[in-house]
């Protein structure tokens, strides 16, 4: 959780890396209801960048996407050695993605479609780990 006022309540941070416009604004919109402070990245070349300058408490990240991958990003993550508790999301099953998961225990899957409470089902021990 992160503050710039000692006085005032962490604000937890959240990055949104996804390609599909409606979906990425449709999942700000019910994190920030819930009192999200919620960051957007149309893609990965941009979600990695967002994450360099951070700090977020979560990342929410799509695997396939134009300029840079979710796989790409996460790669990166780790030559930076950023780490952050991450869901990856996905609307196709991919080849190596559960191999992926059990190397990595911080990363969770979120499988497109989802609902709000699936959201929040992967949203939660997010931010558990984040604490």
């Amino acid at each position: 959780m992160t503050t710039t006022d000692p006085l005032k309540a962490p604000v937890t941070r959240i990055l949104v890396v996804e390609d599909d416009a409606r979906l990425r604004d449709w999942v700000k919109l019910i994190l920030e209801r819930k009192g999200f402070e919620v960051d957007i990245a149309v893609d990965g070349k941009e979600g990695l960048a967002r994450l360099t300058a951070g700090p977020y408490d979560a990342l929410i990240l799509d695997l396939l996407m134009s300029q840079m991958s979710g796989f790409e990003v996460l790669a990166a993550m780790e030559k930076l050695a950023i780490r952050i508790p991450t869901a990856i999301t996905s609307g196709i099953v991919i080849p190596g993605v559960h191999d992926y998961l059990k190397t990595h225990p911080g990363v969770l899957l979120l499988s497109k479609p989802y609902t709000p409470a699936q959201l929040f089902d992967v949203i939660n021990p997010l931010l558990q780990a984040a604490r």
